[in-house]
């Protein structure tokens, strides 16, 4: 008898085991959730910048491509 409860021992401790593991990847994988909703944010905030970026560069070629055009015409 003794050694059944010695193996019931063991799977309960297995199975105690396991669901502290499982607590731990639980809580892992809701951290990645919380990084990677961080990440979406942050690359939507990297994307907004670079679209600026882009239509900061064009106005400038714009406003260069009007000043040689003055100077080109000035008398």
């Amino acid at each position: 008898m003794s050694h059944i409860n010695g193996k019931k021992h063991i799977i309960i401790k297995s199975i105690e085991t396991a669901a502290s593991m499982a607590e731990e990847v639980s809580a892992s994988s809701e951290q990645i959730a919380a990084s990677l909703q961080e990440l979406n944010a942050s690359s939507q905030e990297v994307a907004s910048s670079a679209q600026t970026l882009s239509n900061m560069s064009k106005n400038l070629v714009d406003d260069v491509s009007q000043l040689k055009f003055k100077i080109s015409n000035f008398p």
